[in-house]
């Protein structure tokens, strides 16, 4: 199975595949040819070349574009995500993280000063940096997620005004909040799902592309294996190996997956607290995994003090 892409149009933008540095240059003179007759304009000065390899060759290459030469750079935003030439998307998920401290920076600036009980604050993180972090995870989240977690916690117990050195376990207790992890991996496998029953998508055809290759020769793709470690920790090896066989409904589909998710996170956090010297007096009076209400009734003071008393600090 062999499936070669020269294009891609997505609202007023595009983006043109080649081989060769000759394919490419073709490639943009058809398109000159093409935008001319049917009175399109190109912005050139927009208009960038990546050339995706290990090593840096830009210099070696001249691009001309409506008679104008093109910059060749080490890589260039599409559609919010940055492609670097190097193949991998390690200063696209550090241009995110920026993007979403930003965020938090104002979101902090504007809740500084007004009362507001955990739970809208919350909802605020949720509805203002969230977004932001988890962009594309679909596909960037098989990388590692510490970063985007780290921001999470240090939001929570700044707003129930404890140490950092607090234990993860008492945040996550005291809120009852998931990792974002769980979300991420749940948008993967649903994206995995749609991929599966996307037709003669482009996006559906690749990935049955790789599939194929990976079983048959062997071949590794990142991306891939960590789907089949989320299947396989979650009991759907059988989707994996056989992936026509799923009937299941989308929509339901979805809700076993974060529900199975949510379980192993509770049962991992019932054992930090009894593996940890601080959970053993934690666990006296913290039976449940959910959000306690004092976050809520109590102003900002009197929740300070009796979280204190309470020894969460």
């Amino acid at each position: 199975m062999y499936l070669k892409l020269f294009v891609i149009l997505y609202a007023d933008g595009t983006v043109l595949m080649a081989e060769t540095p000759e394919g490419l240059q073709h490639a943009l003179s058809v398109f000159q040819n093409y935008c001319r007759s049917w009175k399109l304009t190109i912005n050139v000065q927009k208009t960038k070349v990546v050339i995706f390899e290990k090593r840096d060759r830009r210099q070696q290459y001249v691009f001309k574009l409506n008679e104008e030469n093109i910059e060749v750079q080490n890589s260039y935003s599409y559609l919010g995500i940055l492609f670097d030439s190097n193949g991998t998307f390690s200063r696209a998920k550090t241009k995110i993280t920026e993007q979403a401290k930003k965020a938090l920076y104002a979101l902090n600036k504007k809740i500084r000063n007004i009362p507001l009980s955990v739970d809208l604050q919350l909802k605020l993180f949720d509805s203002l940096v969230s977004p932001i972090l988890l962009y594309a995870c679909e596909i960037l989240g098989f990388k590692n997620t510490t970063t985007i977690e780290r921001m999470h916690l240090q939001f929570c117990k700044r707003i129930m005004n404890v140490k950092n050195s607090t234990p993860n376990y008492m945040i996550y207790g005291e809120t009852g909040r998931y990792p974002l992890e769980i979300e991420i991996k749940t948008r993967m496998i649903m994206f995995w799902f749609k991929l599966l029953t996307g037709g003669s998508k482009i996006s559906s055809l690749i990935y049955k592309m790789t599939y194929v290759s990976q079983l048959i020769e062997q071949m590794h793709f990142k991306w891939n294996n960590y789907i089949k470690d989320i299947l396989n920790k979650l009991g759907f090896s059988n989707l994996w190996i056989f992936p026509n066989t799923c009937t299941m409904n989308r929509n339901y589909f979805k809700a076993v997956v974060k529900q199975r998710l949510k379980d192993q996170f509770i049962q991992k956090w019932f054992q930090e607290i009894e593996n940890s010297s601080r959970g053993k007096f934690y666990s006296i009076f913290k039976t449940n995994f959910q959000y306690e209400s004092y976050l809520t009734k109590l102003n900002e003071k009197d929740r300070k003090l009796f979280v204190n008393s309470a020894c969460l600090n």
